[in-house]
């Protein structure tokens, strides 16, 4: 699907910022699956080649402002618990693999990414790496992440107003290998004691 990009009066700046930007997330792409392979015990660059065919996606989304209480009570999520085929206020929680519906909230780091293993590389690493079930809940409630303050005038007599969260914005970028690959257990991922969990899948499928 072709990119649709804002006509540059209305953002100047925009294409040409998010062009660069893409390509420097295209660069961190090969250090990141070459530090996989070398983890999984495979040649430095085994997966570069099979995600030379560019199936990338760089995604610009807004979470809206919110009230405090409707996040905390699980009356709205920003976006529901899901696994995948930071900017400063937070809110990313990730499930304990090990206590099934609890989420721990990851702290934003200044300066670090936050790598997500999706789907595919969970089929292709027969499970040694995991899809991160995810969700965006409520963020630490700093300076940085309260929007606006409805009635900030009030008396002390007055019901204090609901805090609201600010908007979060995210850029998420997906990795994603060559569509004419047949996904199958990668070598060293599976043997006598652990015999391949999945079917193979072509990507495009």
């Amino acid at each position: 699907m072709p990119n649709v990009w804002p006509p540059s009066g209305v953002l100047s700046g925009f294409r040409e910022f998010f062009t660069e930007f893409y390509s420097t997330c295209f660069r961190v792409e090969d250090d990141l699956l070459r530090a996989i392979a070398v983890c999984l015990g495979l040649e430095r660059e085994y997966l570069l080649p099979l995600h030379s065919g560019g199936e990338n996606q760089l995604r610009l989304l807004r979470y809206p402002a919110v009230e405090e209480q409707k996040l905390i009570r699980r009356e709205v999520d920003r976006i529901g618990a899901h696994t995948d085929y930071g900017n400063n206020v937070g809110g990313l929680e990730v499930e304990d693999p090990n206590e099934k519906g609890t989420f721990t909230p990851i702290p934003y780091v200044h300066g670090t990414i936050v790598l997500n293993v999706g789907d595919f590389l969970q089929r292709w690493s027969n499970d040694v790496l995991k899809s991160t079930m995810h969700r965006i809940g409520a963020p630490p409630l700093t300076p940085a992440t309260m929007g606006s303050h409805p009635n900030s005038e009030q008396t002390e007599q007055q019901s204090p107003s609901p805090r609201v969260i600010g908007s979060r914005y995210s850029m998420p970028y997906f990795i994603g290998a060559n569509t004419d690959i047949l996904v199958d257990c990668l070598p060293n991922c599976y043997g006598p004691e652990r015999p391949k969990r999945y079917e193979p899948v072509w990507v495009r499928d």
